[in-house]
Protein backbone atom coordinates (compact mmCIF):
# COMPACT_ATOMS: atom_id res chain seq x y z
CA UNK A 1 0.00 0.00 0.00
CA UNK A 2 1.48 3.75 -1.47
CA UNK A 3 1.86 6.29 1.32
CA UNK A 4 -1.44 8.63 1.39
CA UNK A 5 -2.01 12.27 2.80
CA UNK A 6 -4.87 11.93 4.79
CA UNK A 7 -5.78 15.80 6.10
CA UNK A 8 -4.02 18.57 7.50
CA UNK A 9 -4.86 21.83 10.17
CA UNK A 10 -3.41 24.64 12.11
CA UNK A 11 -4.40 27.13 14.67
CA UNK A 12 -4.25 30.41 15.00
CA UNK A 13 -0.41 31.39 15.41
CA UNK A 14 -1.23 33.13 18.76
CA UNK A 15 -2.52 30.13 20.95
CA UNK A 16 -1.64 28.07 24.15
CA UNK A 17 -0.30 24.64 23.28
CA UNK A 18 -2.67 23.30 26.01
CA UNK A 19 -5.63 24.50 23.26
CA UNK A 20 -4.27 22.11 21.25
CA UNK A 21 -5.25 21.70 17.48
CA UNK A 22 -7.54 19.36 15.22
CA UNK A 23 -6.49 16.61 12.98
CA UNK A 24 -8.90 18.62 10.29
CA UNK A 25 -10.65 15.36 9.66
CA UNK A 26 -11.29 11.84 11.03
CA UNK A 27 -7.75 10.07 11.22
CA UNK A 28 -8.78 6.57 10.72
CA UNK A 29 -6.89 3.47 13.45
CA UNK A 30 -3.50 2.50 12.15
CA UNK A 31 -2.81 6.98 10.19
CA UNK A 32 0.52 7.59 11.04
CA UNK A 33 0.37 11.96 12.55
CA UNK A 34 3.16 14.38 12.61
CA UNK A 35 2.38 17.33 15.30
CA UNK A 36 4.83 20.21 14.94
CA UNK A 37 5.38 23.22 16.72
CA UNK A 38 7.09 25.94 17.12
CA UNK A 39 8.39 29.23 19.91
CA UNK A 40 8.87 26.97 23.20
CA UNK A 41 12.59 26.28 24.45
CA UNK A 42 11.11 23.97 27.63
CA UNK A 43 10.58 20.38 27.10
CA UNK A 44 6.58 20.22 25.91
CA UNK A 45 5.98 16.23 26.84
CA UNK A 46 4.18 14.56 27.20
CA UNK A 47 2.33 15.38 23.83
CA UNK A 48 -1.43 14.10 24.00
CA UNK A 49 -4.38 13.66 22.17
CA UNK A 50 -8.11 13.15 23.48
CA UNK A 51 -7.85 9.77 22.07
CA UNK A 52 -5.24 8.73 24.44
CA UNK A 53 -2.76 7.73 21.58
CA UNK A 54 0.95 8.26 22.42
CA UNK A 55 3.55 10.59 20.56
CA UNK A 56 7.09 10.40 20.49
CA UNK A 57 9.80 12.87 19.79
CA UNK A 58 11.73 12.87 16.47
CA UNK A 59 13.32 16.35 16.05
CA UNK A 60 13.52 19.25 18.06
CA UNK A 61 15.27 22.41 18.18
CA UNK A 62 15.63 23.55 22.34
CA UNK A 63 17.51 26.37 21.25
CA UNK A 64 15.25 27.84 18.38
CA UNK A 65 11.86 26.67 20.05
CA UNK A 66 11.26 23.99 17.29
CA UNK A 67 9.67 20.77 18.33
CA UNK A 68 8.27 17.58 16.12
CA UNK A 69 6.56 14.73 17.25
CA UNK A 70 4.94 11.70 15.22
CA UNK A 71 2.44 8.72 16.21
CA UNK A 72 3.48 6.04 13.62
CA UNK A 73 0.05 4.21 14.24
CA UNK A 74 -2.70 5.67 16.19
CA UNK A 75 -4.42 3.21 18.06
CA UNK A 76 -7.71 5.15 18.29
CA UNK A 77 -9.40 6.99 15.61
CA UNK A 78 -9.55 10.87 15.54
CA UNK A 79 -12.11 12.94 15.04
CA UNK A 80 -12.30 16.81 14.23
CA UNK A 81 -13.48 17.39 17.24
CA UNK A 82 -10.85 16.12 19.11
CA UNK A 83 -7.57 18.03 20.01
CA UNK A 84 -3.59 17.17 19.96
CA UNK A 85 -1.86 19.59 22.63
CA UNK A 86 1.31 19.66 24.12
CA UNK A 87 1.45 20.40 28.65
CA UNK A 88 2.90 23.77 27.96
CA UNK A 89 0.74 26.70 28.28
CA UNK A 90 2.73 28.84 26.17
CA UNK A 91 1.90 30.56 23.12
CA UNK A 92 3.02 29.32 20.00
CA UNK A 93 1.88 27.88 16.55
CA UNK A 94 0.51 24.46 16.31
CA UNK A 95 0.35 22.43 13.14
CA UNK A 96 -1.00 18.83 12.32
CA UNK A 97 -0.61 15.97 9.31
CA UNK A 98 -1.73 13.04 9.00
CA UNK A 99 -1.18 10.04 6.63
CA UNK A 100 -2.08 6.65 5.84
CA UNK A 101 0.33 3.49 4.29
CA UNK A 102 2.91 4.49 6.59
CA UNK A 103 5.07 1.09 8.02
CA UNK A 104 8.51 3.34 9.58
CA UNK A 105 10.10 6.60 10.56
CA UNK A 106 13.30 6.67 8.09
CA UNK A 107 16.02 9.29 8.21
CA UNK A 108 15.67 12.94 9.81
CA UNK A 109 17.34 16.33 8.62
CA UNK A 110 17.58 19.76 9.52
CA UNK A 111 18.78 22.97 7.90
CA UNK A 112 18.52 26.73 8.34
CA UNK A 113 19.35 30.01 6.85
CA UNK A 114 18.61 33.49 5.87
CA UNK A 115 16.63 33.21 2.52
CA UNK A 116 13.17 34.26 1.55
CA UNK A 117 12.69 30.73 0.36
CA UNK A 118 13.63 28.59 3.30
CA UNK A 119 14.74 24.86 1.87
CA UNK A 120 15.68 21.36 3.00
CA UNK A 121 15.92 18.28 1.14
CA UNK A 122 16.56 14.73 2.52
CA UNK A 123 17.49 11.50 0.39
CA UNK A 124 15.07 8.93 0.77
CA UNK A 125 15.48 4.93 0.72
CA UNK A 126 12.65 3.57 -1.01
CA UNK A 127 10.65 4.30 -3.90
CA UNK A 128 7.43 6.71 -3.04
CA UNK A 129 8.56 7.67 0.35
CA UNK A 130 7.33 10.59 1.63
CA UNK A 131 9.43 13.48 3.52
CA UNK A 132 7.49 15.78 5.84
CA UNK A 133 9.15 19.51 6.54
CA UNK A 134 8.49 21.82 9.55
CA UNK A 135 9.69 25.62 8.85
CA UNK A 136 10.04 28.06 11.07
CA UNK A 137 11.43 31.58 11.04
CA UNK A 138 12.03 35.34 13.33
CA UNK A 139 9.75 36.57 10.78
CA UNK A 140 7.50 39.59 12.06
CA UNK A 141 3.55 39.34 12.03
CA UNK A 142 3.97 40.80 8.62
CA UNK A 143 5.21 37.23 6.88
CA UNK A 144 3.23 35.72 4.37
CA UNK A 145 4.18 32.49 3.62
CA UNK A 146 3.26 30.11 0.20
CA UNK A 147 4.04 27.03 -1.16
CA UNK A 148 7.53 26.44 -3.46
CA UNK A 149 8.18 22.86 -3.43
CA UNK A 150 6.27 20.55 -2.20
CA UNK A 151 2.84 20.32 -0.42
CA UNK A 152 1.95 23.45 1.78
CA UNK A 153 0.19 20.96 4.26
CA UNK A 154 -0.19 23.57 6.94
CA UNK A 155 0.52 27.45 7.80
CA UNK A 156 0.66 29.92 10.63
CA UNK A 157 1.23 33.55 9.47
CA UNK A 158 0.48 36.73 11.18
CA UNK A 159 1.71 35.65 14.93
CA UNK A 160 4.66 37.34 16.81
CA UNK A 161 8.17 36.08 15.87
CA UNK A 162 8.11 32.09 16.56
CA UNK A 163 4.98 31.39 16.29
CA UNK A 164 4.91 31.58 11.95
CA UNK A 165 5.81 28.66 10.62
CA UNK A 166 4.62 25.70 7.83
CA UNK A 167 4.09 22.15 7.24
CA UNK A 168 5.38 20.94 3.67
CA UNK A 169 5.55 17.17 2.17
CA UNK A 170 7.00 15.83 -0.79
CA UNK A 171 7.91 12.37 -2.84
CA UNK A 172 9.49 10.68 -5.82
CA UNK A 173 8.90 7.33 -7.28
CA UNK A 174 12.62 6.68 -6.74
CA UNK A 175 14.87 6.84 -3.89
CA UNK A 176 16.98 10.25 -4.39
CA UNK A 177 16.78 13.64 -2.98
CA UNK A 178 13.15 14.81 -1.94
CA UNK A 179 13.37 18.43 -1.97
CA UNK A 180 10.51 20.58 0.59
CA UNK A 181 10.49 24.50 0.16
CA UNK A 182 7.83 27.62 1.13
CA UNK A 183 8.74 31.36 -0.03
CA UNK A 184 8.18 33.92 2.29
CA UNK A 185 8.52 37.91 1.49
CA UNK A 186 10.52 38.57 4.59
CA UNK A 187 14.63 37.40 4.84
CA UNK A 188 14.80 36.57 8.25
CA UNK A 189 16.98 33.82 10.12
CA UNK A 190 14.51 30.26 9.44
CA UNK A 191 14.85 26.69 10.52
CA UNK A 192 14.20 23.63 8.94
CA UNK A 193 13.09 19.76 10.14
CA UNK A 194 12.25 16.65 8.05
CA UNK A 195 11.40 13.50 8.38
CA UNK A 196 10.97 10.20 6.11
CA UNK A 197 7.63 8.81 6.00
CA UNK A 198 8.71 4.93 4.48
CA UNK A 199 6.45 2.69 2.62
CA UNK A 200 5.60 -1.16 2.99
CA UNK A 201 9.01 -2.91 1.86
CA UNK A 202 10.16 -6.50 3.67
CA UNK A 203 13.16 -4.89 4.72
CA UNK A 204 12.08 -2.90 7.05
CA UNK A 205 8.38 -4.54 7.91
CA UNK A 206 9.82 -4.92 11.60
CA UNK A 207 10.15 -1.01 12.12
CA UNK A 208 6.33 -0.80 12.47
CA UNK A 209 4.47 0.93 15.16
CA UNK A 210 7.51 1.51 17.17
CA UNK A 211 7.29 3.72 20.12
CA UNK A 212 3.03 4.75 19.21
CA UNK A 213 -0.38 3.33 20.72
CA UNK A 214 -1.51 2.84 23.92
Amino acid sequence: MAIAFIASSANSALVAGTTGVSPGATIPVGSTVIFAFSNITSNPAPISDTQSNTYVKILDGTTSGNWVYICLSTAHQLTTSDKIKNAVAGTLGLGVTAYSGVVAQGTTASNSGTSTTPTISLTTQDANNFVVAFFEGTWSSSVTISANTGNLRTKNQGGGTGNNNALVDNTAASPSSVTDSVTTNLSRAWNAFAVELRVPATNHNLLMMTGCGT
